[in-house]
């Protein structure tokens, strides 16, 4: 605890902002998977089976890695649930007050012992910004990001997010792929199964 206190003592001004910005955020999004149904998370978050631009600035990039960087940092030491979902929705909320835009993916892989582990994960252009190099091992199923031009019907939608999904998922997943349910705005996920499912 007191070598941890001291070596945020040695950080520049900026960059302990950061940290508190983070702590903030990664309350909220607790807060938000405790007492917000995932189909009004997902309407914030963008249009289900959308993906940001591949390539963002330097400038952007080197933004986001902070952000990932202080949300990492203070996931690991809150009280409460910061795995992966938890960190991807605070730093997406910390990126849009700069007025960035990323992409947050979700996906599956068969577990060790049964059953299937599930990540969620944030990426700003080629930035891995939350999640880790362990989402290399996920299958991608879903991925949600705000649209800056067109429109994708939600017929497309479903039908993109069902071509994503890989088989053979244990029974909880299985219930958040109906169509109807995508449809409605990814209320197929229902009210914050990844809080629970989330292996990271």
């Amino acid at each position: 605890m007191w070598s941890e206190l001291k070596r945020l003592g040695k950080l520049e001004r900026g960059r302990k902002a950061l940290l508190a910005e983070a702590l903030a955020a990664l309350a909220m999004a607790q807060l938000a998977m405790v007492f917000i149904p995932f189909r009004h998370v997902a309407r914030w978050l963008g249009t289900a089976g959308a993906e940001s631009p591949a390539k963002v600035s330097e400038q952007e990039t080197r933004l986001a890695g902070e952000i990932g960087w202080a949300v990492s940092a203070l996931a690991r030491r809150v009280p409460w649930d910061g795995r992966c979902l938890a960190q991807a929705l605070a730093a997406t909320w910390m990126l849009r007050r700069r007025g960035l835009e990323g992409t947050v993916s979700f996906g599956a892989r068969r577990g060790e012992r049964a059953g299937f582990d599930a990540h969620a994960w944030l990426r700003v252009g080629s930035r891995m910004v939350t999640g880790g190099p362990e989402h290399e091992s996920f299958q991608i199923f879903t991925t949600f990001a705000r649209r800056r031009t067109g429109a994708e019907s939600m017929a497309s939608t479903a039908m993109t997010a069902l071509g994503r999904t890989p088989f053979g998922l244990s029974a909880c997943a299985r219930p958040w792929l109906s169509t109807d349910r995508m449809a409605g705005g990814a209320g197929w996920m229902g009210p914050w199964g990844w809080a629970t499912c989330c292996s990271r």
